[in-house]
């Protein structure tokens, strides 16, 4: 038996367990021990080949309507001698819905939580620790406001239109819920804003808290200093907003980093600790369009040019672009074309991380059985040409009052995806309705 003092020591991170192994003086073992995460689900059409491609699966929450441990009772496994076998979560994301965007009186800009986001996080104990435990990653919902589309909204604020002195604002309120609430990350929705968030009115959108123009006439104004039409303005603002929003994410990303000593002493006369950084797991939703110009700057991989040293943005921490159309595979996917500052176009991006469709998996508004085995097909391709896409992204899952059989739906999407079924743990599904106590 250890001493107190010698027993194991669990640090305990925001989206990561660092065990320290007993040790005896002298000895001891890498500071750095297991961290809990969900594994990686291989698609099956690329079962056996020598490029095996995974898909990780996220399910967003609304808070409003659903309890995030709902989350919790799904599993992901085979079926060994006739009964199913519990193997690890069928969910490595939940996004906790929503954060928006606005603005105080005197201008600056604020990040609101809806009243049922504000009480999970204020009972992060109860909603957040037992889906963390299990290595599920746990995202908070940033919206670019809470307005709808014929509603004005705050003038520049928005995940496409705010200016650097507005993100200075921003990123800090992202960091405090990191610090304060344990979240791993955020998923960035560019939904919401108002009509003022959204081409044209970016247009004559000025740098905050001043009267200079955010851009200058020239962009909009052809060789002979000529406007251009409404359609070439539109897809320049679209392009614009675009830019915006990925320079926002490059930003937080850089922004929210950590770098953490873990000491360790193995007896010798050297210094025995190690420096880890800590990256947060960050989405993109495109819900309006402005994730259709997403730019190059947040992809996964970025050669740079052998003649001028194009700057490479490389997030390995982005867990996925998605298409919020709903149950649809639609042509020409958002995010499978990116724009290149650098070439001037949109350049064809493979599907490592993106997420073509949201599933829907509400009872009223769901597609059949049969459809959607038919997107799970459409979602793996086929052994000889299998799509690699990323991300398998669901919304508005059902509790168990309402669909004793969702488990069984949801395996209508993993049989032709994974060839495996999703299970409900012995004992899940009591957790109904999210019910805010005041």
């Amino acid at each position: 038996m250890c001493k107190m003092k010698n027993c194991i020591a669990v640090f305990l991170g925001l989206s990561f367990f660092i065990t320290l192994a007993c040790q005896e003086p002298k000895t001891g073992l890498s500071p750095v021990g297991t961290i809990p995460v969900v594994p990686r689900k291989e698609l099956v059409t690329t079962f056996g080949t020598a490029n095996p491609h995974f898909v990780r699966t996220v399910l967003h929450v609304d808070l409003e309507k659903q309890n995030p441990l709902n989350a919790n009772d799904f599993f992901f496994g085979w079926f060994i001698n006739g009964e199913p076998y519990d193997d690890h979560p069928f969910f490595e994301h939940v996004v906790l819905g929503y954060s928006y965007l606005s603005q105080n009186a005197q201008g600056n800009v604020i990040l609101n939580m809806t009243p049922a986001l504000q009480y999970v996080l204020d009972n992060n104990s109860v909603y957040i620790r037992p889906l963390i435990l299990k290595g599920i990653k746990v995202l908070i919902e940033v919206r670019s406001g809470n307005f709808s589309d014929d509603e004005p909204g705050f003038f520049g604020v928005g995940l496409g239109a705010m200016d650097m002195p507005a993100v200075n604002q921003f990123a800090p309120q992202l960091k405090n819920l990191i610090d304060r609430y344990g979240i791993d990350g955020f998923e960035f929705n560019d939904t919401g804003g108002g009509y003022r968030a959204y081409p044209p009115y970016t247009r004559h959108l000025t740098k905050f808290d001043s009267a200079m123009p955010l851009y200058p006439d020239e962009m909009f104004q052809d060789d002979n200093g000529g406007w251009l039409d409404e359609s070439e303005t539109d897809k320049i603002l679209w392009r614009e907003g675009g830019a915006n929003f990925a320079d926002i994410i490059v930003y937080i990303n850089e922004h929210l980093k950590e770098r953490r000593r873990v000491p360790a002493d193995f007896g010798s006369a050297l210094d025995d600790g190690h420096t880890i950084e800590i990256i947060r797991s960050l989405i993109a939703r495109s819900d309006k369009g402005h994730g259709r110009y997403m730019h190059t700057e947040t992809r996964q991989a970025f050669t740079p040019d052998a003649y001028t040293g194009a700057t490479t943005y490389v997030l390995w921490n982005m867990a996925a672009f998605v298409n919020g159309i709903a149950n649809k595979m639609e042509a020409g996917f958002p995010f499978l074309e990116m724009w290149d500052n650098f070439l001037g176009r949109k350049v064809r991006q493979e599907g490592s991380f993106f997420s073509p469709f949201v599933v829907d998996l509400s009872v009223e508004d769901r597609p059949s059985a049969s459809a959607a085995r038919d997107l799970g097909r459409n979602f793996a391709g086929t052994s000889g040409a299998p799509n690699r896409f990323g991300t398998l992204y669901f919304s508005n899952l059902p509790a168990l009052e309402e669909d004793s059989d969702i488990a069984a739906y949801l395996t209508n999407f993993t049989t032709p995806i994974f060839g495996r079924p999703v299970f409900l743990y012995e004992g899940g599904g009591n957790h109904g309705r999210l019910i805010i106590k005041e």
